[in-house]
């Protein structure tokens, strides 16, 4: 066929080959894939590093333009929506909903002491617990608290079980 054997070519002469159902046995061995992609359970524990990803996916969906700030800062990453700036600080617990979930809403300085938010440091709280469910809070609601009971804050819930629910 005039086709020199590099990998790209024999590639396409395999696909056209399987696509037409004829053999590419005399190609020699192909090259085995696994058979699925890598696909693994979720894992609880791990939400702690996936949170901020999470909260700038649920936020990059509706259009959101993500900023993430250079450490140290108080507040995770910062959204900007059709023009308004928005300071956002990421918790996480590896409680779930049914449980009556606690989330800390502070966080520890050097001295090794919780501190609490102060308003000119963030404007919301984007809270995921280990159902998946999504909470964006505003600073105002829960000012000055080191920790609240997710179930209280119901009506701020913006996803629940992952899925991406309208705002």
């Amino acid at each position: 066929m005039g086709i020199s054997p590099n990998g790209g070519s024999v590639r396409t002469l395999r696909a056209h080959a399987q696509r037409l159902a004829l053999s590419t046995s005399h190609f020699g061995p192909a090259r085995q894939l696994p058979a699925s992609p890598i696909v693994g359970e979720y894992r609880p524990p791990f939400l702690r590093d996936a949170g901020s990803l999470f909260a700038a996916t649920w936020f990059a969906l509706r259009g959101a333009k993500i900023a993430w700030p250079l450490e140290p800062c108080r507040y995770d990453l910062v959204v900007e929506l059709d023009g308004t700036l928005r300071r956002i600080q990421v918790k996480t617990t590896t409680q779930g909903a049914g449980t009556s979930a606690i989330v800390g809403l502070s966080n520890s300085r050097k001295s090794g002491q919780r501190v609490v938010y102060a308003p000119d440091e963030i404007d919301d709280f984007f809270v995921i617990d280990s159902d998946l469910n999504a909470y964006v809070i505003p600073y105002d609601v829960v000012a000055g608290y080191g920790s609240i009971q997710l179930g209280r804050y119901r009506r701020f819930i913006v996803a629940r079980n992952g899925s991406q629910l309208a705002a």
